[in-house]
């Protein structure tokens, strides 16, 4: 096999810029045998390295790693990453590479570094612009951070930040955002706790002014006074989405389409409120909207099919539950032909 290798690499070195390679079956002394046939890759830019076993000891990691310190991207994935101390071990690895743009750490690892660590990387890595772990993403060139557990503390946080995906768990998490966050802040996608009452949120949105995309899910426990807050407050908002309302109204969402005259994609997902008066609000304050999602919610496909034979609303993008397709469909193309060549390419299901 390392014959095999050592061909491979001997014929593409000069060219070779990126390697993947499954680790799965492969022991510790072949890693580092191959190691040392892709060092005669000197255009190296990127490398993956899948199924990583947690019987690959730390320097057989690193020596695979490191092999090219000119290395630009770097993928790891596998068992070893979901032991205790991944942390160390991947911090060990980046310190080596210098001229690292990009590293991911798969979904199969449960560990790796934390927000804490973000300036020790940046410190070893000083062109980084994108780091993913299970954890969190960063994209550091789109101001962007998402989280992906509940619990994290944002403080930790201390660069420039326009785009914030994650859990609004807490009032101190509110706090941290209207301290250090909020006049930064063009795209916000918040998970909200149950504990999260009105006020804070209020609080938060009101001092949005530069959002242009909000999205707000789980909010069954939220009032139209959050709506007012986004649409008194967010002028230049242009994607809206709201998941999981038991009290937002067409009456609610039509405030803000009206009070944010740049809108340009709603998308509703679980708002059981909502009702067909909603094609009357679009239709009055909907100009500017071109992209539009349901789901359900309590409007009904008569009222969707009507509203596409009559055009009211002037939508490039149209997605509906998947339980209104055969019923639309049917009606126009049984009854309104013309209509369907219109919309076919338009319509979409969830």
């Amino acid at each position: 096999m390392i014959d095999g290798v050592d061909f491979a690499v001997g014929l593409f070195a000069s060219s070779l810029r990126v390697i993947s390679l499954n680790c799965g079956n492969m022991s510790g002394d072949l890693l580092t045998a191959l190691a040392t046939e892709l060092q005669q890759c000197k255009h190296l830019m990127k490398l993956s390295l899948f199924d990583i076993s947690y019987d690959i000891s730390d320097d057989e990691v690193e020596i695979i790693c490191t092999m090219h310190d000119e290395l630009e991207e770097l993928y790891l994935d596998g068992d070893k990453f979901a032991m205790e101390g991944a942390d160390t071990l991947v911090l060990s690895v980046l310190q080596d590479l210098p001229h690292l743009r990009r590293f991911e750490l798969g979904l199969v690892a449960e560990a790796g570094p934390g927000l804490q660590e973000i300036d020790e990387i940046c410190a070893y890595c000083p062109d980084i612009t994108f780091i993913s772990t299970p954890r969190f993403r960063i994209d550091m060139v789109r101001g962007s951070l998402e989280t992906f557990q509940e619990e994290y503390d944002l403080s930790l946080w201390q660069r420039p930040l326009r785009r914030l995906s994650g859990h609004l768990t807490s009032k101190d998490d509110v706090e941290t955002l209207l301290s250090s966050f909020v006049t930064t802040l063009e795209a916000l996608e918040l998970t909200i706790h149950p504990t999260i009452q009105d006020i804070e949120l209020v609080r938060l949105v009101s001092q949005c002014a530069n959002l242009s995309e909000l999205s707000l899910k789980n909010c069954c426990k939220l009032s139209d006074n959050v709506l007012s807050s986004v649409g008194l407050s967010c002028k230049a908002l242009r994607r809206l989405e709201i998941n999981g309302s038991k009290r937002f109204t067409e009456k609610n969402i039509g405030f803000v389409i009206q009070q944010c005259p740049h809108l340009y994609s709603l998308k509703l997902v679980q708002c059981t409120m909502v009702s067909d008066g909603m094609w009357t609000v679009l239709q009055k304050y909907g100009a500017s909207l071109r992209e539009l999602t349901l789901g359900n919610v309590l409007m009904t496909p008569q009222a969707v099919v009507e509203q596409l034979v009559e055009n009211r609303v002037a939508l490039l993008r149209l997605q509906l539950p998947h339980s209104y397709e055969k019923h639309i469909v049917l009606a126009l193309t049984t009854h309104h032909p013309a209509v369907w060549r219109v919309w076919k390419s338009r319509l979409w299901y969830l």
